[in-house]
């Protein structure tokens, strides 16, 4: 996430954080209600994430090629609406 900073003398700084498909999880089940669309997003990213655990510190030892690029790229589809809605501030 890219903040910027400053009145007269604009700065932007990168700012970054840990998310895991349990923090996804909890956020989901915290009481709000997002919308359909931002819950779907935020499913859809934890699902990826959990591919990627699973590829990471599971016990297969082949890694299935097809599973990962498909988490890819839906994890990057999800992130790129999520960011959308953020910036459009569409709940």
């Amino acid at each position: 996430m890219v903040i910027r900073t400053g009145l007269v003398r604009r700065r932007q700084s990168a700012v970054s954080a840990a998310t895991t498909p349990h923090g996804i999880a909890k956020a989901l089940a915290n009481g709000h209600r997002p919308s359909a669309a931002t819950r779907a997003a935020l499913e859809q990213l934890r699902g990826s994430l959990e591919t990627f655990g699973a590829a990471g510190y599971g016990r297969e030892s082949e890694l299935d090629l097809l599973t990962l690029n498909t988490a890819l790229e839906q994890g990057t589809d999800a992130v790129k609406q999520l960011r959308w809605r953020t910036v459009m501030r569409v709940n």
